[in-house]
């Protein structure tokens, strides 16, 4: 750009001096003065070429990580449905059956059946989040947060993880004494859960009549409670920012 520049002055600084040996000393003054006027716009417009690359550079890498985040959110999505509100209710379910078996409102017609319906009452009882953070940790860690030019937009990414990060602490590895109760009482084998011997059956469901099983069971449920109500927030956010993401993405 700027030897395209210099090229024009030269050219009418030739011509002129050319046309007119005794060109006086000021008018060479304004020509040099025309090549500085010259230089500067070349640098101005160079740099003005080299912000419109780095703007253009930053609005893809934007737009990169916009769609990264809304496949962790989905991530996310699947992973709560799959393992926490698809088996809620029948956890519930199972939990309340024991309870009515502890109070002789309920007698089994198939202990295994039963026995099996009482272990899936520790379904994600001991759950560990599984939560996609690839996309987030990476903007946290390489500083590129910035990228994200919409300040809202940037607040519930942050607020979103936090909520996450929250859930965590507050819920994994949180034991109620419910699993390693039932896995005391008979031993468990998920590839053939109806190998319990009769007197492993018996000793199970005398001990379902034990005021330890039914505190555990109370505790239980509330962990269960915890957990859903974390998990419906978490769905209702993901969803909520995913729409927010679709929005600034460029079609």
């Amino acid at each position: 750009m700027i030897k395209f520049f210099r090229k024009i002055r030269q050219s009418i600084l030739m011509e002129n001096s050319t046309a007119n040996p005794t060109l006086p000393a000021g008018r060479y003054l304004k020509y040099a003065l025309g090549e500085i006027v010259l230089v500067v716009i070349g640098i101005l417009i160079a740099l003005q070429i080299n912000n419109w690359n780095e703007i253009r550079k930053d609005g893809d890498l934007e737009q990169g990580y916009l769609k990264n985040l809304i496949e962790d959110l989905k991530a996310d999505i699947d992973y709560t449905e799959l393992n926490v509100l698809n088996r809620y209710d029948k956890k519930i379910k199972s939990l309340e059956l024991g309870k009515a078996f502890f109070q002789g409102n309920y007698i089994p017609m198939d202990t295994l059946n039963f026995l099996a319906e009482i272990r899936y009452g520790g379904v994600f009882g001991n759950i560990v989040w599984d939560f996609k953070k690839t996309t987030y940790d990476e903007l946290v860690n390489t500083g590129n947060f910035r990228k994200i030019k919409n300040d809202s937009l940037r607040k519930a990414i942050i607020d979103y993880y936090n909520y996450l990060n929250r859930t965590y602490e507050s819920t994994s590895n949180k034991q109620s004494g419910y699993i390693p109760f039932t896995n005391s009482k008979a031993p468990f084998d998920r590839d053939n859960p109806e190998s319990i011997s009769e007197f492993d059956q018996k000793f199970f469901l005398e001990s379902l009549k034990s005021g330890q099983f039914y505190e555990v069971t109370n505790l239980e449920i509330t962990l269960a409670y915890k957990i859903h109500q974390r998990s419906i927030t978490i769905l209702q956010m993901a969803n909520d920012l995913i729409k927010s993401l679709e929005n600034h993405i460029k079609r």
